[in-house]
């Protein structure tokens, strides 16, 4: 007999063949029998691919195959917290415990982290790994605080996992990589280091190298590290990207248009990314008009690359040409949609456009971010007073200040919001605390309120002694509400 030389059946087309079987047979209406496992399998195809209707409907059929069965509560607790409902999620686990399961207490702690309840999550993730201290236990934990951006809890976790398998470089990776979100240069690099001990043949960790080395400035070593990994593969014009854009930040334009030409001549369908990169010199030179003519030549929709859209975007927006800017913006938020860089630009664009629905989603995605970015509120705040949404505007403002209390800007908004109150007083105190920063910040309090430079006057007097007790009282004349 032969032996069967054919390839296994792959994860995923035994999956799709299983989530194939179940639809088909439900929508016969045949009474499909699957077991706890499978059941598990196709939810969460469908949770990965956000079809949570579909996966209500696998859970509700579950129910009557394997009433008992802990694994079904777990997965209709996953649902909930995909749908933000992290308290009845945590509800329904705490009515059906499954406290030797490793996946009751990921579950215990993605709802915890979705309630912002950090040590509560982690206590959670630590009891797992007790009850299953296998890497991928480690792993799981790790990717899941990262994703929520705890990233130091994310480190602990991840150091773990190296512990328990130091030959593997995707871990030690992941950690360097995490040192990298928290800005901790030198402890990324050392991590990258490890891996290349190991391995000094590894393209992840080079290129990893090459990314740090780019991000922090330090581009003669960037180039150093992109040159040795187009020296590995010289077909991947990625590499060259890497290489003519540190050539650019380090001023060797001339030595950057070469390698340009030869990129071009050797690889004829990199053009279009020819374009783009020649206007990325122009670029960083400040001549934005010429870089403008460059990304327009080479702007192509069916190739992306980020970091020169991003340019053009900018050069478009300086040219006030918002709607291309807008539309760029948008393309941008398809492939990075949690850059809170072309977030901020696209919220710019739209305030210049009145398209303040825009400017809404983009603002409170940044603040959904990173929720501790004062400038974020500021801004949110800012947008809402230019709505005349004044009660929500204050909220957002309030919340700026007592991330910022001694900052400027945040002291003279508070005085905004404080004069459009009529509390004059308070208005007074804000704006004092604002100048003592920053005098200019009184002349564009003034701009917005006029009116009320005869009251500062007359208090600066007063504060410094230069008035009788008896000199008349400016009253309050506010019977308006300034545009801000």
């Amino acid at each position: 007999m032969e032996p069967n030389l054919q390839d296994p059946e792959s994860e995923y087309d035994r999956l799709a063949r299983l989530v194939a079987h179940y639809e088909e047979g439900r929508a016969k209406g045949d009474n499909i029998y699957l077991d706890s496992e499978d059941i598990e399998d196709i939810c969460n195809f469908y949770i990965e691919g956000r079809c949570l209707k579909k996966a209500d409907e696998l859970i509700e059929w579950g129910r009557t195959l394997h009433p008992d069965d802990a694994i079904v509560y777990m997965l209709e607790a996953h649902v909930l917290i995909e749908r933000k409902k992290s308290k009845d999620a945590l509800r329904l686990l705490q009515e059906h415990k499954a406290e030797d399961d490793y996946y009751w207490y990921y579950l215990r702690a993605a709802a915890f982290l979705n309630l912002k309840d950090w040590d509560a999550a982690e206590e959670a993730g630590w009891e797992a790994c007790r009850i299953d201290g296998d890497i991928e236990t480690f792993t799981d934990f790790g990717s899941l605080f990262f994703e929520y951006n705890q990233i130091k809890t994310a480190i602990c976790f991840l150091k773990q996992a190296e512990e328990r398998r130091k030959d593997s470089s995707w871990v030690t990776l992941f950690i360097a990589n995490s040192y990298r979100a928290l800005n901790e240069t030198e402890s990324a690099l050392s991590y990258v280091e490890k891996v290349l001990d190991n391995n000094p043949y590894s393209t992840e960790a080079w290129l990893m190298r090459a990314s740090i080395h780019f991000d922090t400035e330090q581009y003669e070593e960037s180039l150093n590290d992109f040159e040795y990994l187009a020296a590995i593969n010289p077909n991947d014009e990625m590499y060259q990207v890497g290489i003519i854009r540190s050539l650019c930040l380090l001023n060797r334009d001339d030595e950057a248009k070469l390698c340009i030409n030869r990129l071009e001549e050797e690889q004829p369908h990199t053009s279009c990314l020819c374009q783009m990169l020649r206007g990325d010199i122009f670029y960083y030179n400040g001549d934005y008009k010429k870089a403008h003519t460059c990304y327009y030549k080479g702007y192509d929709k069916e190739y992306f690359l980020a970091d020169s859209t991003i340019h053009y975007m900018e050069c478009k927006m300086r040219m006030k040409k918002w709607d291309g800017a807008i539309s760029l913006g948008n393309r941008l938020l398809r492939y990075i949609p949690d850059n809170t860089e072309v977030l901020e630009m696209l919220t710019d664009c739209a305030c210049e456009k009145g398209n303040m629905p825009l400017a809404l989603r983009c603002i409170r995605k940044c603040i959904r971010l990173n929720q501790d970015d004062a400038n974020y509120w500021l801004r949110y705040g800012s947008i809402l007073l230019d709505m005349q949404e004044e009660k929500k505007a204050y909220s957002a403002l309030h919340k700026a200040w007592k991330m910022m209390p001694e900052a400027g800007i945040t002291n003279m908004m508070m005085a905004v919001m404080c004069c459009l109150k009529q509390d004059r007083k308070q208005m007074y105190s804000f704006l004092g605390r604002a100048r003592k920063v920053d005098d200019a910040m009184l002349d564009k309090f003034l701009l917005l309120f006029p009116e009320e430079k005869e009251y500062i006057d007359y208090m600066d007097a007063k504060s410094a002694g230069e008035t009788q007790t008896d000199k008349h009282k400016v009253q309050p004349s506010i019977s308006h509400k300034s545009e801000s």
